[in-house]
């Protein structure tokens, strides 16, 4: 008779305040260029302010492994996964899988969303980085947990006083209510993505041409096509005129 022992499930919890810190420095910090990255006492304040839900998740030895943070716009019921990352030496052994479903899964029962977003970079405008991951690769992972690619100019906003925005990145979607799916989940209605767009803009007071633009192609049709990963050379590349 043989016997065997189930590897322990990985831990995914949400964040407390006391470990922020720790996220910001040890996950967020060698993940994402600076321009990217928000900085802790942003991150905090979000927090704080009840729209931002940080969630961890951490390996065999109870150590942090990795984080997904979503931001919540209760208008337009829409959660935003903004960030989703590992410790460098803790990617490539499914964390990153287990953590997205859960904090999806979370979510949703949170929020009742009726879409999950997610910001991916569009791998024809941004290069691989030995630190900071490889475009390519991270599309392949999300095609491999669901996500379908939407066809806008996407770029997002500065995270911070003095930080630009991003151009080439793409909105992937992750979960959406079935009412907002057309036939054989091929499209998808664009109301509410049209209105998380212009709400974003509020919230980091982007009025330009550029938002205006983003969210007139967003409104162009009343559904949007929920492209596969596949065919990643039909979503344009947005990048934004920063004098505008």
């Amino acid at each position: 008779m043989t016997s065997s022992i189930s590897a322990p499930v990985p831990v995914v919890e949400p964040a407390s305040q006391a470990e922020l810190s720790a996220v910001h420095s040890e996950i967020l910090v060698p993940s994402f260029p600076a321009y990217e990255l928000m900085g802790l006492e942003r991150l905090t304040a979000e927090v704080e302010h009840g729209d931002t839900s940080v969630r961890i998740i951490r390996d065999d030895d109870g150590q942090l492994a990795g984080c997904a943070i979503g931001t919540w716009y209760e208008e337009a019921r829409v959660l935003l996964l903004d960030y989703l990352a590992l410790r460098p030496g803790a990617r490539g052994g499914g964390l990153g899988g287990t953590l997205l479903n859960s904090s999806v899964a979370a979510w949703s029962q949170q929020y009742d969303p009726c879409i999950v977003l997610a910001e991916v970079e569009h791998p024809d405008h941004h290069d691989a980085h030995p630190q900071h991951g490889d475009p390519q690769a991270r599309l392949r992972f999300y095609a491999r947990e669901g996500a379908r690619l939407l066809p806008l100019p996407y770029f997002t906003p500065g995270v911070g006083e003095g930080k630009p925005r991003v151009g080439g990145m793409m909105l992937a979607v992750l979960h959406a209510h079935p009412d907002l799916l057309g036939d054989h989940d091929e499209e998808i209605s664009s109301e509410p993505i049209a209105t998380v767009l212009h709400l974003q803009g509020q919230d980091r007071q982007e009025t330009d041409d550029a938002r205006a633009d983003l969210i007139a192609e967003a409104t162009r049709r009343p559904t949007l096509p929920l492209l596969r990963a596949d065919r990643v050379g039909d979503v344009p590349i947005g990048v934004p005129d920063e004098d505008d």
